[in-house]
């Protein structure tokens, strides 16, 4: 079925900026992630928010993460698709097909997002490397 890899992860920068619009606040954000643990780099994100409430969001993205997965090096990409709600950020993740390079060339599997606050949190990819 699969390797299991777990990670914690820290946000280390966070850039969000209102577009414009009526009705549901909606915004484009900007972070950079390290990922510690079986998936071990950095993460370069961007996401499309939007905001019903402001304690509640639907959060859409991508994570270009570099670095290693298992002891394999590399780069690609997870696409997420995420809930904020009474301060915790939650989802799913999956590596977007074809996006794996170098050693982690054929890089496929999904995953969970789980973030309890705002700057810390936890991955975990279930993943194969054809």
């Amino acid at each position: 079925m699969g390797t299991q890899a777990k990670s914690g992860f820290e946000v280390l920068t966070w850039e969000q900026n209102p577009l414009d619009g009526d009705g549901v606040m909606v915004t484009r954000t900007t972070s950079r992630h390290r990922l510690t643990g079986d998936v071990d780099g950095e993460a370069m994100a961007e996401f499309l928010m939007a905001h019903p409430t402001e304690s509640e969001a639907e959060i859409v993205g991508l994570f270009r993460v570099t670095g290693a997965v298992g002891g394999r090096f590399g780069s690609f990409v997870l696409r997420a698709h995420l809930t904020f709600s009474g301060g915790a950020v939650q989802g799913e993740l999956a590596v977007v097909s074809g996006s794996g390079t170098n050693e982690l060339s054929g890089l496929s599997g999904s995953g969970e997002y789980r973030s309890e606050g705002t700057r810390v949190g936890a991955i975990t990819l279930e993943y194969d490397i054809a």
